[in-house]
């Protein structure tokens, strides 16, 4: 590939603040190649010599990952692993690109259009690709509870966003996900309350240096893959540094308690938010 001119960026910009997504489509134009390639020679320890070593060769073929097939009638905890599995077959996206356009409020039905997109082009995924990957592979197993669980945290001055599928099964709960840590990652079905994932979570970051300014839970989302529904990603929003840790486990478990019924937390848990919950609303 010809070299192009680089990408107006200054230094502070391309290292502290800038991501790139790639909002062309595939096949991947030349101006976004030439913006990752751009990305990695300023943040890589040794990026340009990285670059003159990869650049232009010849690529070896290498397998798709096999996608789980997940059926209704699936064993809901083996189904869960093997999602899992295929979410860290697809590795973790370092580039510095992201390569699918995923708006986070577009419909179920769009979202999930682009998920059969990121199974067919099958490149490293970020959270938030993983997440929607996640809710069109487990679509059909009805009788899981799926709803997001959204953090925000900083670290050395710069803002993190995260963003994991929580579950609920058998008066369980875990998560579904990929992160640059494995520990912010999935979570087995394991937890008894919706309180101990959170925690787990907290203590992780905590142990990363960062500070977690706010949780979002959505509410529990439908297994419609053609609704054209948005996700409701702000059904409980918590900061947890502005509260005591007993009003932490009081919100989350009465929250927790209306996850398996939807109806009953889409008409009722709103009203409850805007009152009793309004030293953890925005």
């Amino acid at each position: 590939m010809a070299n192009m001119t680089e990408p107006q960026f200054t230094s502070e910009h391309i290292i502290l603040k800038w991501w790139h997504v790639n909002k062309t489509g595939f096949p991947i134009a030349p101006d976004v190649w030439e913006k990752m390639w751009y990305y990695i020679r300023k943040t890589h320890l040794d990026g340009e010599q990285l670059e003159k070593t990869i650049r232009g060769q010849q690529i070896l073929k290498i397998a798709y990952p096999n996608v789980p097939v997940v059926l209704s009638s699936s064993d809901v905890v083996e189904s869960i692993s093997r999602v899992h599995c295929y979410l860290q077959a697809l590795q973790y996206n370092y580039t510095g690109t992201q390569f699918f356009d995923v708006k986070k409020y577009r419909s179920l039905s769009w979202l999930m259009e682009t998920a059969k997109e990121i199974i067919k082009i099958s490149l490293p995924i970020k959270c938030l690709e993983a997440f929607i990957l996640a809710l069109y592979l487990t679509a059909r197993l009805c009788k899981l509870q799926r709803f997001a669980i959204s953090f925000k945290s900083t670290c050395d001055n710069h803002t993190h966003h995260h963003v994991v599928m929580g579950m609920y099964y058998s008066n369980c709960f875990g998560a579904l996900g990929l992160s640059r840590k494995e520990d912010l990652m999935s979570k087995p079905l394991e937890d008894k309350s919706l309180t101990d994932l959170l925690l787990d979570y907290l203590e992780k970051y905590q142990h990363y240096k960062h500070d977690v300014m706010k949780i979002k839970l959505s509410l529990p989302i439908i297994h419609d893959l053609h609704s054209h529904e948005t996700i409701p990603w702000k059904g409980l929003v918590l900061r947890p540094s502005r509260i005591e840790p007993s009003d932490f486990r009081r919100i989350t478990e009465k929250y927790s308690r209306q996850i398996n019924n939807s109806l009953y937390l889409l008409l009722l848990f709103p009203a409850v938010l805007s009152c009793e919950y309004k030293i953890c609303m925005n």
